[in-house]
């Protein structure tokens, strides 16, 4: 694979980049919104399987919302452009909507939510919300339809962790090395659709809040992917 940050004269600068996302976001928005409005004028109870596909849709806007984001944060960490923009976010509700919002109609029931502390931090609201959305993606692609993803928070020893804790076939100590670095996907797994930055942007943006970003995984038996913020 080339250098990504090998020079050329076609190479995108971040401004560049930037515009090239945003007019992309444009009509990508545009999509979701219309593709919303369908689904609550068809959701009478005479449109089952209709509405459940167009969750599926819904579902996959949202995944490519968010490689675009990736994207972005990825050059915007490369340039010394990536900034983070804190607001008081109360941290339940945020593991709570996201859970929601990604339970499309067949996965309704595989998605637990284990959260029974209300904790109040200065974040980057949008980014973490990403974050907790790529774990949660994960875990559901790597592991079997009928098993849970069990998404945790709690508080204490001086930080609030967030876990995302599948039954899936678990992860090779050998990968474990690797598994948050640019561009590296497991070997494991059902599927194996992505950009391979999930991960990587993930760390990047958990370390720029100070806290720090993990897996415990034992092959066979699943994996717990969490992260962990400063509480103030």
């Amino acid at each position: 694979m080339q250098d990504r940050n090998a020079g050329s004269e076609h190479a995108l600068t971040f401004a560049e980049l930037a515009q090239l996302v945003h007019d992309f976001k444009g009509p990508l928005s545009l999509v979701a919104l219309e593709t919303q409005v369908l689904q609550a004028q068809l959701d009478d109870g005479a449109h089952i399987e209709m509405v459940d596909s167009i969750a599926r849709v819904l579902l996959n806007i949202n995944y490519i919302d968010r490689m675009v984001h990736d994207l972005i944060d990825s050059c915007a960490l490369d340039t010394g452009h990536f900034k983070l923009h804190r607001v008081p976010t109360e941290l339940r509700s945020l593991v709570e909507s996201v859970a929601r919002r990604m339970a499309a109609l067949r996965d309704h029931d595989r998605i637990v939510v284990e959260a029974h502390q209300r904790v109040t931090l200065a974040i980057d609201a949008l980014r973490i919300e990403r974050v907790i959305a790529n774990l949660v993606h994960n875990a559901l692609a790597y592991s079997p339809e009928d098993t849970r993803v069990v998404v945790g928070l709690e508080s204490g020893k001086g930080v609030a962790r967030v876990s995302v804790r599948d039954t899936g076939p678990g992860i090779s100590h050998e990968e474990l090395a690797y598994v948050f670095d640019e561009y590296r996907r497991a070997s494991t797994g059902f599927t194996h659709d992505g950009s391979g930055l999930g991960l990587f942007v993930s760390k990047q943006i958990v370390e720029a809040h100070g806290g720090r970003i993990g897996v415990d995984s034992m092959p066979g038996l699943g994996s717990e992917f969490y992260f962990e913020l400063p509480l103030p």
